[in-house]
């Protein structure tokens, strides 16, 4: 064998080994597909593969009219593009690009925000509340990258609103309730304190009303002030009938 041929015998058996995870395993479910494409992008570095893999599983799920796979393909899609592994990719990206057109490397955490906005408003459309909380935190998560911090923040409050009204509607055991919300309140709390958010100030007590005096309207387009409610006048007390002389003696 020439020296040619055996390193072209060699590449092959590399590539053959590289692709062997993808080749080597096949499924029609979609969400198998979802769970390999989620190996590809978080713990195995290979972008590409997990791009196909997403792609083939909204086909199928496309076809088979199922919003709630639809929606959680466009949320993986959206943790896909703002993954690591993508950023390790670059030159392949800017030189081939990916298999979504619209996507360039340069834009890609305003097309993963896109997709967790489409895969957040299809979950609503079934109140999944649970859902819709963790996507809150990636879509928080995405903007505290791009160093857009106060809707970073708003994110993660929206996270926190939706934890509360998935517990509120699922929850039997109030006790149990709370504590797990208190639980996920701190853990969110902790995401928005590393991101930078300002803490919320507590809410001053309540305390008892008193009347006060409204002040004069300073503007020419405020509404005048209401005037005040005039005491009820006091009636006065009847006069005693005059006494009426006596009669002369006769």
């Amino acid at each position: 064998m020439t020296a040619m041929r055996w390193w072209a015998a060699v590449c092959c058996l590399a590539a053959l080994a590289g692709c062997a995870s993808i080749f080597g395993r096949s499924t029609k479910d979609p969400a198998v597909m979802l769970t390999w494409a989620s190996e590809e992008f978080n713990s195995k570095d290979n972008p590409v593969a997990a791009e196909e893999l997403l792609q083939e599983a909204l086909q199928v799920y496309r076809k088979k009219m199922d919003r709630l796979g639809q929606a959680e393909t466009y949320r993986q899609y959206g943790l896909f593009l703002r993954s690591t592994a993508v950023g390790k990719f670059k030159d392949h990206y800017n030189t081939i690009g990916f298999l979504d057109e619209s996507v360039k490397f340069s834009n890609r955490y305003e097309k993963s925000l896109d997709y967790f906005t489409k895969s957040r408003a299809m979950f609503a459309d079934y109140n999944k509340f649970d859902v819709i909380s963790a996507i809150d935190i990636s879509m928080a998560k995405t903007y505290d990258i791009m160093n857009r911090q106060d809707e970073a923040c708003a994110a993660f409050s929206r996270s926190i609103e939706s934890y509360v009204r998935f517990k509120n509607e699922t929850q039997e055991s109030l006790e149990q309730r709370d504590l797990e919300i208190g639980n996920y309140r701190e853990y969110v709390d902790l995401m928005m304190k590393q991101a930078g958010c300002p803490e919320s100030p507590a809410a001053p007590p309540v305390s008892p009303a008193k009347a006060t005096l409204k002040p004069a309207p300073t503007s020419p387009y405020a509404p005048p002030l209401e005037p005040a409610p005039q005491a009820a006048p006091v009636p006065a007390p009847a006069s005693a009938p005059s006494a009426t002389p006596a009669p002369p003696a006769p």
